[in-house]
């Protein structure tokens, strides 16, 4: 492979102060991370005359900065993406150029109940079991966040609301697989869509949202029955 094409390096420009930046090398597949310090050198009139390059190799340092800022964006309990991540992702959905973005809202039911009986630990274990039906039945340019306590939201590139609706019919036929302490995974879901980048992604959620309360809500009174 040639080198200059693994080579990812932003566009500087020379100002005669120096400058220094990381650059990230691929080559066979090995990543590494080179910090590039450049300082002019000046003859005695104050004219530049050349340059002085350093190369430090810091690849163990990126790569740790890469892991630490990934898990402040990852929920600890499920490896989705967390609450802090979804909001960062929201604001930038009116820059995309990726629409339809359908929306998939969701919630654990019966949570408190599981709680009640069994105790946390298996509550979580059952907030685990949902997060598992996520991401077995997304697709993999999805992103999945768990928003909540027991609430998920996937957000879905290039989906309309039937193609949204489809994966949610094959989530819930998936989530009947999973039981917990003879307790069935139950999830209620909602879906939206977001057409354009005029469109207020937040309405889209708020949207997904209610469809889901509306879901969990029938469910409820079908357990009643």
């Amino acid at each position: 492979m040639n080198i200059s094409s693994a080579l990812k390096i932003p566009k500087k420009k020379y100002t005669g102060k120096g400058t220094s930046y990381v650059i990230e090398i691929n080559t066979d597949g090995i990543q590494e991370f080179m910090e590039l310090i450049k300082r002019p050198v000046f003859d005695e009139d104050g004219k530049v005359i050349g340059i002085i390059a350093l190369i430090n190799d810091v690849t163990e340092a990126e790569l740790l900065k890469r892991e630490l800022e990934k898990r402040t964006r990852t929920d600890e309990l499920t490896g989705l993406h967390n609450h802090r991540a979804f909001d960062e992702i929201v604001r930038e959905i009116p820059r995309r150029d990726d629409f339809p973005i359908g929306i998939i809202s969701a919630d654990c039911d019966a949570l408190k109940e599981v709680n009640d009986r069994f105790g946390h630990l298996v509550g979580d274990e059952y907030i685990r079991m949902a997060a598992t039906v996520f991401m077995s039945a997304l697709p993999d340019e999805a992103l999945s966040f768990r928003t909540g306590g027991d609430e998920f939201v996937a957000l879905l590139p290039r989906t309309t609301k039937s193609q949204a609706e489809q994966l949610v019919r094959f989530m819930q036929r998936q989530s009947e697989m999973f039981k917990l302490r003879e307790h069935e995974i139950s999830i209620s879901f909602g879906t939206a869509v977001i057409n354009g980048p005029n469109e207020n992604p937040l309405d889209g959620i708020a949207h997904a949202d209610r469809n889901m309360y509306e879901n969990k809500a029938a469910r409820k009174q079908t357990r009643r029955n």
